[in-house]
């Protein structure tokens, strides 16, 4: 019987204020107190606007050599197959924001790009403490699994092109909203997608995903 295609939705998330800063490039111990209003401002509206939503599938996991099988499709990657290497199965798993989180971002940018730019990082930081809450999830329905750091594609060596199988798999079009265009972006374009390994024996621990990213250039990189 094949596997069903699970959503999960919930209503806000917790954001920090460093998140926010980080994200904006806003460096130093004491913060301009311009920008702390700005976020007090932008916070309420991004509220109103974003809707967390996720949609997720188990699938077993098969390695040879450097090719990594999920039954629905396979991926070259010797970056992946290492890190999957013990586990039994993985979470296809992709979320969103919504459309009208963009949306809000966009009329800003019309308006104020100080504000955009605030709202733009609220974004990236509310889907961030999103994944940690699907993580957490995870966990929890998966008790006695260790989950591997999630994996995108575009990481490493996998190919940005897998995200059309990824998505697809996850009919996350009718699921949750998120698209993909021509040129491989994901819209809403505040959405994320991943893979997540799960094994009970030999599974490596990272405590973030940056370890396993290539770009070591990355602003955000931790």
């Amino acid at each position: 019987m094949a596997a069903t295609i699970m959503t999960h939705l919930i209503k806000s998330v917790d954001i920090k204020e460093n998140q926010i800063l980080r994200y904006a490039g806003i460096t130093g111990e004491e913060i301009p107190e311009n920008v702390t209003e700005l976020i007090k401002k932008c916070i309420p509206d991004y509220e109103r606007n974003a809707e967390y939503k996720a949609c997720f599938l188990e699938v077993p996991v098969h390695i040879e050599n450097e090719t990594v099988s999920f039954d629905c499709f396979e991926i070259v990657s010797h970056n992946l197959s290492t890190l999957l290497r013990g586990c039994d199965k993985a979470i296809l798993v992709a979320a969103t924001l919504g459309v009208k989180t963009d949306m809000l971002i966009k009329r800003a940018e019309v308006t104020s790009k100080a504000e955009a730019l605030i709202l733009n990082s609220i974004a990236i930081a509310g889907i961030e403490q999103y994944m940690a809450v699907l993580n957490g999830y995870f966990k929890n329905l998966y008790n006695g699994y260790e989950l591997r750091p999630r994996y995108s594609p575009g990481y490493g060596d996998v190919a940005l092109e897998y995200q059309k199988v990824l998505l697809d798999t996850l009919d996350t079009k009718r699921k949750i909203g998120v698209a993909l265009s021509d040129s491989l972006l994901m819209t809403p374009q505040k959405s994320v997608s991943a893979i997540i390994g799960l094994g009970k024996e030999g599974c490596i621990h990272l405590d973030r995903d940056c370890e396993l990213c290539n770009k070591k250039d990355c602003e955000y990189r931790l």
